[in-house]
C-alpha cells in the first residue's frame, strides 16, 4: 500500500500583517482574532509552530519593530521552512533616503500626510526622527535602524540568495506612503 500525502500549494504567509490584508496569504500578527487566514502570534518568539512549510513569506515594515537577534532568528526560520525555490519579500523604511533628504535640507521628501500629521511644524529633524523611530504616544515603535546593507547581510547569513529590488505591485504593499518611503528586498531559497 502507498500513502499519498497531499500538500497545500501556495502556502504564503504575511508576517507582522497588522490590519493589512493580502488576498491568498495567511496573516500572522500579535494583534487580532485567530481565524482561517490569521494566526495570532508574537513574532518576537520566532515563527509559530503551525508554519511548517511555506512557498512565500512577506514582511512589510515589520523588521524595524524587532531586535536584531529576533530578526536573524526569524529570517533563519523562514529559510528553513521555505520550500526550495520559495521566496521571502521584505519592505523596510528607506532610512538612507531619509538621511540624504535631511542632509540636503529637502523638505519636499518629507511632504506627505504622515509627516504633516505627526510633525505639523515640518522641522527636518523631527521628520527624520519620525522616519527613524516612528513614535506612538511618545513610545518608539521602530526599535532598530536597518540599513539596506544590513538587511542584505541578514538575508544572506540566513541562507538566502538575496538582492535589493524595486516596488513590485504584484507583491508589495501599494500604499503610496509605503511606496515612497520603502526599500525592497527579495530572498530566494535555491532549489
Amino acid at each position: 500500500y502507498s500513502i499519498l500525502i497531499l500538500r497545500k500549494f501556495n502556502m504564503r504567509y504575511y508576517l507582522g500583517s497588522g490590519n493589512d490584508r493580502k488576498k491568498g496569504f495567511i496573516h500572522v500578527d500579535m494583534y487580532g482574532t485567530e481565524k482561517s487566514d490569521f494566526i495570532l502570534w508574537d513574532l518576537r518568539k520566532g515563527l509559530p509552530s503551525q508554519i511548517t512549510d511555506a512557498d512565500c513569506f512577506f514582511m512589510s515594515h515589520t523588521n524595524e519593530h524587532l531586535s536584531p537577534e529576533v530578526n536573524q532568528l526569524l529570517l533563519k526560520q523562514c529559510y528553513e521552512r521555505l520550500s526550495p525555490g520559495g521566496k521571502i519579500y521584505i519592505e523596510i523604511p528607506d532610512q538612507r533616503a531619509a538621511m540624504v533628504a535631511y542632509i540636503n535640507n529637502d523638505h519636499d521628501y518629507f511632504d506627505s500626510a504622515f509627516f504633516r500629521i505627526h510633525s505639523p511644524s515640518m522641522e527636518l529633524d523631527e521628520c527624520l526622527d519620525l522616519s527613524l523611530y516612528q513614535r506612538s504616544n511618545q513610545i518608539p515603535e521602530h526599535i532598530i535602524f536597518i540599513s539596506d546593507a544590513r538587511m542584505l547581510r541578514w538575508l544572506t547569513a540566513a541562507g538566502f540568495d538575496a538582492k535589493q529590488t524595486y516596488f513590485d505591485p504584484s507583491i508589495n504593499n501599494p500604499d503610496p506612503i509605503r511606496v515612497k518611503y520603502s526599500s525592497y528586498f527579495v530572498g530566494s531559497k535555491v532549489a
